[in-house]
């Protein structure tokens, strides 16, 4: 996986919002290249 593959996922809740890193892995699947520090806590 390059680092050029890399696009943003959006996490939000209703007072937070986070973005990742992820490589598209096909269909609806991907694999974070980030770990979610925030959304993990909601």
């Amino acid at each position: 996986m390059k680092e050029d593959d890399l696009i943003k996922i959006l996490l939000m809740s209703v007072d937070d919002v986070e973005t990742l890193w992820a490589h598209p892995l096909g269909g609806a699947l991907f694999q974070l290249d980030s770990i979610p520090f925030y959304a993990y806590s909601w």
